[in-house]
């Protein structure tokens, strides 16, 4: 709570956008998520190691609360229920990421990114196809940082963007390329024992 009291006349607007929610005024969850996206962001950008989408746990929060409204308690604070349901889902990330890099196509991408022959068939395949529907400038920033081993500052200058931008879309963008490479394997692989 605020020292000038806002902070309760702030969260009785909630409760009330919460409780015409559940009246069928589903449109009222729009303030909600306005009054505590920046927060709700904040607390997670400070949380999140870069392997993690904070945006995407933000969203998913703003879901999993929206789904479960009729769970929270009114006389509690909004903010400090949709934090708690971002630590959980940070947790379940963060679980997920844990048994997915024992043997990680991440560890694939600085060879495949200069030399695609050198890697599985099957990987530098999916490669291809993934590095292929990135964006232009988002294939030549993660070709300048892993194919070409420059340093993160220089990339950002290339960029025109600062270093820690350049570093949370570096991880952002290798997150959605190893991602996209396990499906597109994974793809491939069924249509050759298939």
């Amino acid at each position: 709570m605020r020292a000038d009291g806002q902070g309760d006349a702030d969260n009785g607007h909630l409760e009330a956008a919460i409780r015409r929610v559940l009246r069928g005024q589903r449109e009222a969850y729009a303030q909600v998520v306005e009054r505590c996206e920046r927060d709700l962001r904040l607390w997670l950008a400070a949380r999140c190691p870069l392997a993690v989408d904070s945006d995407e746990i933000a969203q998913r929060t703003f879901i999993a609360a929206y789904e479960h409204l009729r769970r929270y308690r009114p006389g509690g604070s909004v903010r400090a229920w949709l934090i708690g349901i971002a630590r959980n889902l940070l947790a379940r990330e963060l679980r997920r990421i844990g048994r997915e890099r024992t043997v990680s196509v991440d560890s694939h991408l600085p060879a495949v990114a200069s030399d695609v022959a050198a890697a599985d068939g099957l990987i530098a395949a999916a490669l291809r196809f993934c590095l292929g529907r990135l964006h232009d400038h988002h294939r030549q920033a993660l070709l300048w940082r892993h194919a070409d081993a420059r340093p993160v500052p220089e990339v950002a200058e290339r960029l025109g963007r600062s270093p820690t931008a350049t570093t949370t879309l570096l991880s952002k963008l290798r997150r959605r390329l190893v991602d996209c490479i396990e499906r597109r394997a994974q793809a491939l692989r069924s249509a050759t024992d298939g």
